[in-house]
This record gives C-alpha cells, structure tokens and sequence, in this order.
C-alpha cells in the first residue's frame, strides 16, 4: 500500500493522474492503519485473557506462537469408513472399571450364602511330673474337627442379593453401552469437523494464490496504464480477504485437531 501511495503521488505531481485517485490511496492506507492498531489492541487482551485463564498475571508477558503448524493435521486423521476407537477417553475406562466391581460384588454375595466347610488340627505332646521313677504325664495326642455350614433358612434371602446384584451389573453395563455410543458420536462429529476444516484450509490456500496472481496481474496492468486504480485497488482488498480468511480457517483446523484429539482420548 505504501508503494502504491508513492506511485501514485509521483503521477499526481506529474499531471499524470487526478488528485482523487491519491485521496483514495490515503482512505485506504488510514483504514490499515486502523485495522492494524485494531488487531494489537486484540492481540494484548487475547494475551491478558490467557494469562487469566492459566493463572498467570494478567501483564505476565507470555510468548505464543505466531504461526501455525503446516502439518496439524498430519497422523491424526483415520479413514472415514473405519472405525473410530474410544476406549482411550477416561470416561470409558471408568465406566469399564465400575462394571468390574460390579462383577466382583456378584461373587462376594454369592460366596456369602454357599456352604461353607471348614478342616482344623491339632496336636499336643505331654511331658509331665515323675513320681516313684515313673513319669506321670509323657504321651502325644492329636485332634481334628471338621465343621459344615450349609444356609437353608436363608437361601431365598441370598438369592435375591445375587439378582439384586446382577442387576447392579446389567444397569451398568447399560450405561457404559449409552455412554459408548454418545462418544462415537461426537468423536465421528469431531471428525467431520476436522475433514471440513483441512478442506477449508486446502481451498483458502488456493485462493490466497489466485488472488496474490490476479493483484500482481493488476499491479502490471496498473502499471501500463491498462487499468484503472480502482480495479488495482480492489484486486489487493481481494487478496487481503484471502489472507483474512486463509488465517481464520488454520485457527479452526487447530481447534477442530485439538477437539477431536479430546473426543478420542488422545489429548
């Protein structure tokens, strides 16, 4: 724009063009400039607004990066007619975990009302007192005893704690498959996501590239005297727009990556 300006001021001081052209060269040049100090005001409070959030001091000077990774999307994309694992998200672990206990709770009842049979031994050995050369006690002896405890009276009691166990376990498992199927969901959302913002990112580069070809196209036509300011002018708004856009669609493909890490369990 600076160039431009300079150009076009030279011409105005030549007669080669009218003045209304350079006022618009300057109208153009006030409104970066405005946008400019805009985007360092956003800039400052983005960066105090993370410093809230990560319980830094809001005027800690926190470096961020200044560019996006051209390869964010690389390794974390499977194909799309597979299927997308979720065993990996802490909420699936969990669930699985209270399924074993479950499970586990079941045979605690059940081995509280099965017969129970218990073995005991025992051995003594005497060696005792001597009266007229002879040893009052000297002798071993040796018992066992075997004890059976079968529940009759209370068998229908037991029986109703394993259903109502069993249930626990059924209830459970319900849960866990709800649960399953509403993270596939939203891990197959994440995905689509992150396949639209790849594409939007792909063709917004491809616009970038058009649009810097048809400005330097019009800077020569421009140049030659085949056309006009304005269409000049336009064809750089063209390409700013782009880049405007170019820049909004890397941020969402870095957001969509980190949300569809975070529905798969990988973040």
């Amino acid at each position: 724009m600076q160039e431009l300006h300079r150009t076009v001021e030279g011409a105005v001081e030549e007669g080669m063009t009218h003045r209304k052209d350079l006022l618009s060269v300057q109208v153009k040049m006030n409104e970066a400039e405005l946008n400019l100090t805009r985007a360092h005001n956003a800039y400052r409070l983005a960066i105090m607004n993370l410093n809230h959030t990560i319980g830094l001091p809001l005027h800690n000077s926190t470096e961020v990066a200044d560019s996006f990774d051209e390869d964010s999307s690389i390794n974390i994309m499977p194909d799309a007619s597979a299927a997308i694992d979720i065993t990996l998200r802490p909420e699936y672990s969990l669930l699985s975990k209270q399924i074993e206990m479950k499970e586990q709770e079941i045979k605690l009842v059940r081995s509280d009302f099965l017969p129970n049979i218990g073995v005991m031994g025992m051995y003594g050995y005497t060696n005792g007192l001597e009266l007229n050369g002879e040893k009052l006690f000297n002798g071993a002896n040796f018992a066992a005893m075997l004890s059976v405890n079968i529940p009759i009276f209370n068998w229908g009691e037991g029986r109703n704690k394993v259903k109502e166990a069993k249930v626990e376990s059924l209830i459970a498992q319900m849960q866990l498959n709800h649960s399953q199927q509403e993270m596939t969901l939203e891990a197959n959302q994440a995905l689509n996501e992150l396949n639209e913002a790849q594409l939007e990112v792909t063709l917004s580069s491809k616009s970038v590239e058009q649009a810097l070809e048809n400005m330097e196209m019009s800077k020569e036509m421009y140049d030659a005297g085949m056309e006009t300011l304005s269409d000049y002018m336009e064809a750089q708004t063209m390409w700013q727009n782009a880049m405007s856009t170019l820049v909004t669609a890397k941020a969402s493909l870095n957001l969509a990556k980190t949300k569809f890490l975070k529905a798969t369990g990988q973040l």
